[in-house]
């Protein structure tokens, strides 16, 4: 067990607390087994539903495995819930923070924080999920799906890889391998749940507004049309590294051009998520 206390006081574990399940009687339910306990894909209820899913969609669970192919001897798994009863911020017992830390790692991000379970609002085309990424140097890794539960086999699961452009399909039962230098890449990767061809088409009418161009006389970035203020933006070299980061730049600061300095010559990519959620990427040359 782990407790995170915030406040001086007495914490007491009693025997009324417990309760007593047989493990095969444990169907992911409140009433039945834990929330976020592992079952088989698919794996359908006993009968015994809980109020709670009664009312409401049962929680949609996936695990994701994150192992090492070369370097450092590395497996872990995260675990994603999806429901109506929770929601994108912090959930107090379902949440889950990283409790070790590692050199190689993959994590769940909220705000921030490296999670290792999380729980979120229903799945929709235009959720995304971001991904925390560490590598401590040259080495090899693959990402994929241990196990789904209550997810229909039409969903679309992709992860995206925003330093190759990559949308790979995740429910194809194979893994997603890459290598890495060293360095946190926390923008690296994200789960998505539309392919992208499907995110283009729905981004097309914003893409297509917004106008971002690279001053080389100047070292200015210009970016025109934006439909609101971005909260974060990243410059970010081919190796996946960020190299210069800004929070909370106003579109008008970006329409009048945000100068960057002493940028080495070469190509890099311009990453920002604006306060609407949209995300927006730019192939810029620095020479």
């Amino acid at each position: 067990f782990m407790a995170e206390i915030i406040a001086d006081g007495q914490v007491e574990f009693n025997n009324s607390q417990r309760v007593f399940i047989k493990e095969a009687d444990a169907d992911g339910s409140d009433d039945t087994g834990s929330v976020f306990s592992k079952s088989g894909k698919g794996k359908t209820s006993n009968g015994n539903t809980s109020k709670r899913e009664t009312t409401s969609s049962p929680m949609q669970k996936i695990r994701l495995e994150f192992s090492s192919t070369s370097g450092p001897e590395t497996r872990h798994e995260l675990l994603l819930g999806f429901s109506a009863f929770t929601t994108d911020g912090y959930d107090y017992g379902y949440d889950a923070k990283k409790a070790t830390t590692s050199n190689n790692a993959l994590s769940l991000d909220l705000e921030g924080e490296h999670m290792n379970i999380q729980a979120y609002a229903p799945i929709s085309t235009d959720k995304v999920v971001p991904l925390n990424f560490s590598s401590s140097g040259d080495n090899g890794f693959e990402i994929r799906i241990s196990d789904l539960e209550n997810i229909d086999e039409t969903q679309a699961i992709y992860l995206r890889d925003n330093e190759t452009g990559t949308y790979f399909d995740l429910t194809q039962d194979t893994a997603y391998g890459f290598s890495s230098g060293q360095g946190i890449f926390n923008e690296r990767f994200e789960i998505v749940f539309q392919s992208e061809q499907e995110s283009l088409s729905t981004a097309e009418s914003i893409v297509t507004e917004n106008f971002i161009y690279y001053q080389n006389t100047s070292n200015t970035l210009f970016v025109k049309k934006l439909n609101s203020d971005v909260s974060k933006l990243s410059l970010v070299n081919m190796r996946g590294q960020i190299v210069l980061e800004h929070a909370d730049v106003s579109k008008e600061s970006l329409e009048n051009g945000l100068q960057f300095s002493n940028i080495s010559t070469g190509a890099y990519v311009v990453w920002m998520k604006t306060d609407t959620n949209e995300v927006l990427t730019k192939k810029v040359i620095v020479n």
